[in-house]
């Protein structure tokens, strides 16, 4: 084996050191890497193995981000439904006290929740507040349920 640092050679030899890389020598110059006929086993198993985990690396991302993609879906998806139901108790005569129970797409559970609100003075009779509140659920990944609620206070004749 020739030392391909530093070896100085005074004509043009071609050398072959075993490892499938053929070297020439030229005069007045250090060794230079002629040509080499491909890549070693050992060479082609660490680029495979590098390749193996990258894109193991990038499916597992893609998969997360599908599912946290598809999880914020269902989030707006539940809070558009409990807007809807918290504008409904706008409409005249829907400001009862109570609770009313539904069910949306067979995917979400809602609730609204009606409890008078504290009174005011006697002169103000002719309206009184109400506590809303909105309950959405449903059903998430690995059996955990979800929610979101939205609470506010309304304006109505008293009961």
């Amino acid at each position: 084996m020739i030392d391909t640092d530093c070896f100085w050679c005074l004509g043009n030899i071609k050398f072959w050191d075993g490892a499938s890389r053929i070297f020439t020598y030229d005069k007045y110059s250090h060794v230079k890497k002629l040509s080499s006929s491909g890549f070693t086993l050992l060479e082609l198993a660490a680029a495979f193995a590098i390749a193996a985990l990258a894109l193991a690396a990038f499916y597992q991302g893609t998969l997360t981000g599908a599912a946290a993609t598809h999880q914020v879906e269902r989030h707006t998806r539940a809070l558009a439904l409990a807007r809807s139901r918290l504008a409904l108790t706008d409409l005249p005569g829907t400001l009862a006290p109570g609770l009313t129970e539904g069910q949306d797409n067979d995917e979400f559970q809602w609730a609204v929740t009606i409890v008078p609100g504290p009174r005011g003075s006697d002169n103000a009779r002719a309206l009184m507040l109400y506590d809303v509140r909105v309950t959405v659920r449903w059903p998430a990944a690995h059996g955990q349920p979800r929610a979101v609620s939205l609470a506010s206070r309304r304006a109505g004749p008293p009961p």
